[in-house]
Order: structure tokens, then C-alpha cells, then sequence
């Protein structure tokens, strides 16, 4: 074989391969958390609490809410912004463990809690506001959906800020439980 055949099946052999490759999933949302408080004025603090895999890829500094109301036919969107002391690992690991999670350098499972915060001023009173989050990088170890990489990780909170002017949403008392 002669060095310009050599590099011909080199050449078509990189094609094949990048032909042949899927792109990657960043796997590493777990699951998340929104609340939304009245601060008076028709202004709004909202929360939103990422939880996130430490083997997958890092998270960035903000991220984008999405505030909608069908009746009053309005659309905005809001950067949040990662409070400091954020993140914070919520593993749930023995305190007599030796090994160290994932988030630090470690081969037992970690959890980062990532707490985003933003104040909004919302232009009407409406019944049907939606606050959503959404993010396509949910964890690969998650066993109640089919090709659980693939999928979307989708929350939202509804506000009635018309029947209930100063409303706030529900909120959890607790974290998650990851595993």
C-alpha cells in the first residue's frame, strides 16, 4: 500500500466515525424547585433550587424563567442568578464515610444544590400566571423514564396575582431525595 491509499482509508475511516457519532447528552439535572414570593407592588422574588448531578458537566451562573399569562396575553422571561454560597453539596452520605461524592474528586454519587434568585415586576393582575423552568440534560440514572438522558427536565409554578393580590407560591419543606 502506498502512503496516498494509507491516508485515503484514514480519511474515510475520521468521515465514518463522525458520521457514526450521536452528540452527547449533558446529563446532570436531577431535579429542581420554584417559588415565587410577593414582595408587594406586584413585584416578585422567584427561586428557583437546581439540584445537580456531580458526575455530569457544571452549571452556569444564571439561568432564564419564563413568565407567561394566557388571559392577560403576556409574555416575559427573567435571569436568575446563582446566589453566593452556592452551590452547596446535599449528598446524602454516611457521616462515617471515609470516600469522598463525586463533587469532590470522589467515586460515591454527589448532589450540588444550585439556588438561583431574581426579582421580577409583573406589568398586570392576572389569574393565570405560569413561572417555567426548562432544561434538556436530565440525569441518566433516573428510572422512571424511558431514555431518561434524552429528556427535558420541565417545572413551573401557577400565581393568581388578581383574586389574591400579594399571592406567594407553595413550598416544599424539605430537599429531594435523590436516590
Amino acid at each position: 500500500m502506498d502512503l496516498r491509499t494509507k491516508l485515503l482509508g484514514l480519511l474515510v475511516s475520521v468521515l465514518v466515525l463522525f458520521a457514526s457519532y450521536n452528540s452527547a447528552q449533558a446529563t446532570h439535572a436531577m431535579g429542581a424547585d420554584m417559588y415565587v414570593d410577593c414582595l408587594g407592588g406586584n413585584q416578585y422574588r422567584v427561586r428557583l433550587q437546581f439540584y445537580r448531578d456531580c458526575a455530569g458537566i457544571n452549571v452556569g451562573s444564571t439561568r432564564t424563567i419564563n413568565i407567561n399569562s394566557a388571559s392577560c396575553g403576556q409574555s416575559i422571561s427573567l435571569t436568575v442568578t446563582r446566589i453566593p454560597g452556592s452551590p452547596t453539596e446535599v449528598s446524602p452520605l454516611c457521616v462515617t464515610s471515609l470516600a469522598n461524592s463525586t463533587c469532590n474528586g470522589g467515586f460515591l454519587p454527589g448532589v450540588e444544590q444550585h439556588i438561583y434568585e431574581g426579582v421580577v415586576t409583573l406589568p398586570a393582575q392576572c389569574t393565570d400566571w405560569v413561572f417555567s423552568f426548562q432544561l434538556a440534560a436530565r440525569n441518566n440514572a433516573i428510572t422512571t423514564l424511558n431514555n431518561p438522558g434524552s429528556q427535558d427536565i420541565y417545572i413551573e409554578t401557577h400565581l393568581n396575582n388578581l383574586d389574591a393580590p400579594c399571592n406567594s407560591s407553595p413550598r416544599f419543606s424539605s430537599i429531594p431525595v435523590p436516590f
